[in-house]
């Protein structure tokens, strides 16, 4: 049977198990007559079945052979509907007593559920703040621990603890390794640089040419024009003032 398919007992009724047997059915038969009487009877003290759940529990339990407990003791987890662990604490003086404000009211923590505290049904009605008192945010002890992860007592931790074996130290002496020589420094060539001079474009000038001196014709025939050229301006100058 899984953990979470455990049925869960009250502290009597798990008090009523302890020390039976159930290694047959003859056996848990027996339990279970036992478990009936004393519940019609009232022989023990504390002991009772209330309800058909509780009916089913114990039917389960003797038959299985495992069971958790119900304590009967609650933690109060006022964001327990939102998922996020803020358990309630009251605080406390050193002598054991809850600290109150003025107004007389308990001062409270919101811790982990490591620090959280564990109230019976009795002071979740009449210490605990009005607004956690539902069923939203008041959790049995046992379902708290499935929930947050709790640590379990050391007592209920059932893995084999292999012991330690220290291996011997050997101390081995050895000679220090000589330091490796430095490599040898190796200098770059430096960059042979070239340097271009360069040159202006060479224009060669234009050919000059030298006039073809005038002839004697050519020289009396250009004076013939400017000759022609003086007379004709002369006579115009003349039209005009006429």
């Amino acid at each position: 049977m899984s953990e979470i398919d455990k049925p869960v007992l009250t502290l009597e009724q798990d008090r009523f198990l302890k020390n039976k047997s159930f290694d047959t059915y003859k056996k848990k038969l027996e339990v279970l007559s036992r478990a009936y009487s004393a519940n019609a009877m009232k022989t023990i003290n504390g002991f009772s079945l209330d309800s058909e759940e509780q009916y089913k529990a114990l039917f389960e339990a003797v038959f299985s052979g495992v069971w958790d407990v119900d304590t009967g003791m609650r933690y109060v987890n006022v964001t327990e509907i939102i998922g996020v662990s803020s358990f309630l604490a009251g605080q406390k003086d050193e002598n054991g007593y809850y600290v109150r404000n003025s107004n007389g009211e308990i001062v409270w923590d919101v811790v982990d559920i490591d620090e959280a505290e564990l109230f019976t049904d009795e002071q979740i009605a009449t210490i605990v703040p009005k607004e956690y008192r539902g069923k939203a945010f008041v959790i049995r002890e046992l379902d708290a621990r499935k929930e947050w992860g709790e640590k379990q007592p050391s007592e209920d931790i059932s893995e084999e603890v292999q012991p330690v074996v220290e291996e011997a130290v050997v101390d081995v002496k050895t000679e220090p390794e000589p330091e490796p020589e430095p490599a040898p420094i190796v200098q770059p060539a430096p960059t042979a640089e070239t340097k271009v001079k360069q040159q202006k474009p060479i224009v060669k000038p234009d050919p000059v040419v030298k006039p073809r001196p005038m002839t004697k014709s050519e020289r009396q025939q250009q004076k013939k024009d400017y000759t022609k050229e003086s007379i004709k301006i002369i006579n115009a100058t003349i039209d005009s003032l006429g």
